[in-house]
């Protein structure tokens, strides 16, 4: 499941964005790139889950903030 995700994260022009903001939510996200929000939520928790991204809780799930963290490696 993670490399699928990473691979079409790429495609779609997320790592500029990850890279770009160094913190950001969902509603972040989806205010720039037109993404479906249900999809976005499941890609970042993969990609939390595998220790790539860190994550601060806030009141909302697409506002939880996230952050690139030393083990997310950018593809070019």
């Amino acid at each position: 499941v993670l490399f699928p995700t990473i691979i079409n994260l790429h495609k779609i022009g997320l790592y500029d964005l990850l890279e770009k903001y160094k913190y950001f939510s969902i509603n972040d996200i989806i205010k720039i790139k037109k993404l479906y929000s249900g999809y976005l939520n499941v890609s970042l928790r993969t990609l939390r889950c595998n220790n790539l991204l860190n994550f601060k809780q806030k009141n909302t799930e697409y506002d939880h903030e996230y952050s690139v963290n030393k083990n997310f490696i950018f593809m070019r």
